[in-house]
């Protein structure tokens, strides 16, 4: 019973942050329809955003070497990544990051 009193108050304390945020969510929300309540709010504004974790890795425009094709390829492949008209390899999986072996055109969302 101790295990699941220790998971019933991990749970409790995550639905109070989760509310606490709902409700600094609010505020920002009341603060950008009325902008007079000053800079306070402002500051809140900046904690809500920095606290929005944004995704590390990205999807990529590549060039093939060989043949010219373009197309699109997540930056962190699991599986190797080859072109679909010569079949030439375009990214491997190391572990994090892919290897790019290709040229990246341009970096996506």
């Amino acid at each position: 019973m101790v295990v699941s009193r220790g998971r019933n108050q991990a749970v409790e304390k995550k639905q109070l942050e989760n509310l606490i945020l709902d409700i600094n969510v609010l505020n920002v929300i009341k603060s950008i329809r009325n902008p007079d309540l000053g800079l306070q709010n402002l500051n809140l504004v900046n904690k809500v955003v920095d606290s929005i974790q944004q995704p590390k890795t990205k999807f990529l425009r590549v060039r093939c070497n060989d043949c010219g094709n373009e197309q699109v390829i997540f930056g962190a492949p699991s599986a190797v990544v080859k072109c679909i008209v010569c079949e030439k390899v375009l990214a491997q999986p190391k572990g994090g990051k892919g290897s790019i072996k290709t040229k990246i055109l341009e970096v996506l969302g």
